[in-house]
């Protein structure tokens, strides 16, 4: 987690940063595809349910791509990343369901930092939506939470997945 942070950081402000350059469009649609393709592999072939971490070779290198990856997206695309870092730790580190949820919080919460002041400074911030989002995710966090503390974990990998599968599809649509 450390590893993701200590890289993801100044991804997260490189992508912030390059959205002077970049649009949005082309992002938007690579992000989507992706969810969407991280929802079937998740939906379609959940990992072990024991919900015991393998410990992948390489592991410090497989963190590194991960948090430049997700950084970058982070950055450019204006959210904390936690989207991607998730299905991204399930798939390629290999970690339980919910140690994957958990740990892609935190890292999402300190890339989520960099990326708003810059963000802010470049006055992308639409702060009558943030004030919205600001009310309803805190309870709906705390109930999403218990859900998935209760729930089996091969079993709340395939609700997460067709979730992340509807949300890729739902926004393609909306865009296209």
């Amino acid at each position: 987690m450390c590893w993701s942070i200590a890289v993801g950081v100044p991804a997260t402000a490189a992508g912030a940063y390059a959205t002077r350059w970049i649009g949005g469009g082309p992002l938007l649609v690579a992000s989507e595809a992706l969810l969407a393709a991280l929802g079937v592999r998740l939906l379609v072939h959940p990992d072990d349910p024991t919900e015991v971490a393998a410990a992948p070779t390489g592991e410090r290198i497989r963190l590194v791509a991960i948090a430049l990856v997700v950084g970058a997206f982070s950055g450019l695309l204006a959210n904390g990343g936690g989207f991607l870092l998730a299905p991204l730790y399930v798939l390629v580190m290999r970690m339980p369901i919910k140690q994957a949820f958990a740990s892609s919080l935190i890292v999402a919460t300190a890339l989520a930092v960099p990326g708003t002041i810059i963000h802010a400074a470049l006055g992308h911030i639409d702060w009558v939506l943030v004030g919205a989002f600001s009310v309803a995710a805190p309870p709906l966090s705390y109930l999403g939470a218990r859900v998935a503390i209760r729930t089996e974990g091969a079993h709340l990998q395939r609700i997460y997945g067709a979730m992340l599968l509807l949300l890729g599809i739902c926004t393609l649509a909306l865009n296209a």
